[in-house]
């Protein structure tokens, strides 16, 4: 079993593409697995806190100039997108429904796989962690009023509901992690960290096969729909990403760069899934968002070998 997920992890890249292809052709397990959603979020979290030692994080936050740091990575990806989405609205113009998509996009935190996925790649995957729990703790808050600032009232659910369910999540994959640690030993886990890409890589396919409940007939019924969507899916994941990489690697240096990158344009667009009305455009959106986020890891793979 080690040996199969270690040749798993190895190929990640590959299969990660592949899989997020294959799981638009399995409606019913869609349906079968859409429940269990936020289970599958806390594996994903707690495979990644498992491999990071505490005493490293508890010393990175013991240093007041890294804290500051790390809020204003958060307040540019999050706040900082709903102020770009503010501009691209007010002065274009854009309708109801692209301005939600839009706003889903901007107000949610980075994908809960982002450090697992960062750790596949190489990049900072301790910062990529802290990053993403402060801003999903923070999503109760920023969602809701990115939401009021524009009018809208999408949001189904009360501010302090989707608080404890995500706190819910984040604890819950934390206290999963550190159990996996203790029980497998810091030592054995970092001796078969391709096997653990393994895991991730399974994890992060069922994650994505519940998203796209139903969108298979979107999809056949609103061809030209679908292929707007999916282009702008694209633009918001690597488009962002790469900018965002390309923009901070002279300052912060390529493993920093990649992680902060990743994060702006990875996005956890699953947390207000559960929250909003499933409308067709909103879940189509939702789902073909998962293309590009899944190529990423090839994409980036591909583009780190390139020679400078």
């Amino acid at each position: 079993m080690i040996r199969l997920l270690s040749w798993l992890g190895i190929h990640s890249r590959w299969w990660l593409a592949a899989l997020s292809v294959a799981a638009l052709a399995l409606p019913a397990l869609s349906a079968f697995l859409r429940p269990v959603l936020p289970i599958i979020v806390v594996v994903l979290l707690g495979l990644t806190v498992s491999r990071i030692d505490p005493r490293d994080i508890v010393r990175r936050l013991a240093d007041p100039p890294h804290v500051v740091r790390l809020f204003l990575i958060v307040a540019a990806i999050v706040p900082g997108s709903v102020a770009v989405v503010f501009l691209v609205i007010t002065t274009f113009g854009i309708g109801d429904q692209a301005a939600v998509m839009l706003l889903i996009y901007a107000a949610a935190p980075p994908i809960s796989s982002a450090a697992a996925l960062c750790f596949i790649l190489g990049f900072d995957a301790i910062l990529a962690l802290e990053v993403t729990v402060v801003a999903t703790l923070l999503t109760p808050i920023l969602g809701p009023l990115a939401f009021a600032l524009f009018g809208h009232e999408a949001l189904q659910v009360p501010a302090d509901t989707l608080f404890l369910r995500l706190m819910a999540i984040v604890v819950g994959g934390i206290l999963f992690g550190i159990a996996i640690r203790r029980i497998l030993g810091a030592a054995w886990i970092a001796d078969n960290e391709p096997a653990f890409d393994g895991l991730v890589t399974i994890a992060m396919v069922m994650f994505i096969i519940p998203l796209f409940d139903g969108v298979g007939a979107t999809i056949l019924g609103r061809p030209w729909l679908a292929l707007g969507t999916l282009g702008l899916c694209v633009v918001l994941n690597l488009g962002v990403n790469l900018g965002v990489a390309a923009i901070m690697s002279r300052r912060l240096g390529p493993t920093s760069a990649g992680a902060i990158g990743f994060m702006s344009g990875n996005r956890n667009l699953a947390i207000y899934f559960a929250a909003m009305p499933t409308d067709a455009v909103t879940a189509l959106f939702v789902a073909l968002y998962q293309f590009p986020m899944y190529f990423t890891p090839l994409i980036w793979s591909k583009l780190k070998r390139q020679p400078r």
